[in-house]
C-alpha cells in the first residue's frame, strides 16, 4: 500500500485530509475511519507550507475532518476485482471501491455511494481525447442495505465488463456496440460504419483503491454534505479486496508482414502498451506508445536488414525479429 496522503482544496467536493493513521486492522477487518478532528496539514505534501495553491490559499492549512484512502503500489489490468465490505451510515459519507491510473486517466468505479446507504453508482472512463479529464459512463443502482456486509465484483475483460453485487449480475458494459447500443455477437451481419467502440473503456493498468471521502457541498445525484447528525468516528469496513487474472489467457504478439519492405503491423490479443524497434547494434530506431490491440509501424527511410521489435503487453514483454528488404 502506498502512502497517498493528501489534503483537499477549498471549494472541492470533499473536505477531508487523508492519513494512513486512519487505517486500523482488527480481527481480520480493515477499518477506514472518518474522524472529526482539527489538524494542520499540507494540501499537497510535496510543496512548501507557504506555496499558494490554485484556490488562493497557502499549502499549509487547517482541516476539521480526517479519513483515509489506500492504493496498491502495483497496477493491474484485465481480470476480476472484488471487495467484501460494509459502509457507514450518515450524511456526507462517500465510500468507494475503484481502480485508477495510467497516462490517460483510466478509471473503473466498481461503486461510489454518496446518496446514503441504499444507492450505488458504477462508472468507467479514460481520457480518450488527452485533455486531462476522464469521460465517464455512469449508472445508478438503488435499493441496497449498504450498512450490511455485501460483496461487490467487477469482471474486466477485453471486450466487456460485468458488475455483480453478491454474485448477482447488475450491469454489463460492452466495448463494441452497434449504433443503437446493442452488443455485437459472432454471426451478426454488421455492415461498414454501423458499430462503434466505447471511448470511455479503460485501456491501461490501474491501482486498486478503497477510500472514505467526506462530502462538502450539496449537488446532483444525491450529494449530501456532512451536518450535525453525521456520526463521528465512523468506518468503512473491509473484509477483503482480491484480484484475479485469468489462468487460461496467454498473450501473444505477431508481426505481419515479415519480412517487410516498408510498413508492418504488430497485432496482439491484448492491449499493446508500447513498441520499441532496435537495429542490430541495439540502437533505438523508433518508439510508439499504442494502447491498442493493433499498431502499424512505418520503416520507410530505414536501411534494409534485421531489426528487433520489443512489444510491451499487459503481463509480459515479447521480443520479435523483423527483416526489412528492398522490394
Amino acid at each position: 500500500v502506498q502512502p497517498w496522503g493528501q489534503g483537499t482544496l477549498q471549494g472541492e467536493a470533499t473536505n477531508q485530509y487523508y492519513s494512513l493513521d486512519n487505517i486500523t486492522l482488527q480481527n481480520g477487518i480493515c477499518y477506514i475511519t472518518a474522524k472529526k478532528e482539527n489538524v494542520q496539514k499540507r494540501a499537497v505534501n510535496w510543496k512548501d507550507d507557504t506555496t499558494i495553491l490554485s484556490d488562493g490559499l497557502p499549502n499549509l492549512r487547517n482541516y476539521q475532518y480526517t479519513s483515509s484512502n489506500i492504493w496498491t503500489k502495483k497496477k493491474f489490468f484485465q481480470g476480476k476485482y472484488e471487495i467484501r465490505c460494509k459502509m457507514p451510515q450518515g450524511n456526507g459519507f462517500w465510500p468507494a471501491f475503484w481502480m485508477f491510473g495510467g497516462q490517460r486517466w483510466n478509471e473503473i468505479d466498481v461503486f461510489d455511494s454518496y446518496a446514503g446507504t441504499t444507492n450505488l453508482v458504477s462508472s468507467i472512463g479514460h481520457d480518450y481525447d488527452n485533455r486531462g479529464k476522464s469521460n465517464g459512463c455512469s449508472k445508478k443502482l438503488a435499493g441496497y442495505d449498504l450498512d450490511q456486509w455485501h460483496t461487490f465484483t467487477c469482471i474486466f475483460d477485453f471486450d466487456k465488463m460485468t458488475f455483480l453485487v453478491d454474485n448477482k449480475e447488475v450491469r454489463v458494459i460492452h466495448r463494441i456496440l452497434t449504433l443503437n447500443g446493442q452488443p455485437i455477437f459472432c454471426g451478426d451481419d454488421i455492415g461498414q460504419g454501423t458499430y462503434f467502440q466505447l471511448k470511455s473503456y479503460p485501456i491501461e493498468r490501474m491501482s486498486i483503491i478503497a477510500n472514505l471521502a467526506l462530502i462538502a457541498n450539496s449537488g446532483e445525484d444525491g450529494f449530501v454534505p456532512i451536518d450535525d447528525s453525521t456520526p463521528f468516528p465512523s468506518s468503512f469496513e473491509v473484509d477483503y479486496i482480491k484480484m484475479w487474472k485469468r489462468s487460461d489467457f496467454e498473450e501473444y504478439a505477431l508481426i505481419q508482414p515479415n519480412p517487410t519492405s516498408e510498413k508492418f503491423t504488430v497485432t496482439s490479443n491484448s492491449t499493446i502498451y508500447s513498441v520499441n524497434i532496435y537495429d542490430v547494434n541495439g540502437k533505438l530506431v523508433q518508439k510508439i506508445d499504442s494502447y491498442l490491440p493493433n499498431t502499424q509501424i512505418d520503416l520507410t527511410g530505414q536501411p534494409n536488414g534485421v531489426y528487433f521489435v520489443r512489444v510491451e503487453l499487459n503481463s509480459k514483454i515479447h521480443s520479435l525479429k523483423l527483416v526489412k528488404f528492398a522490394p
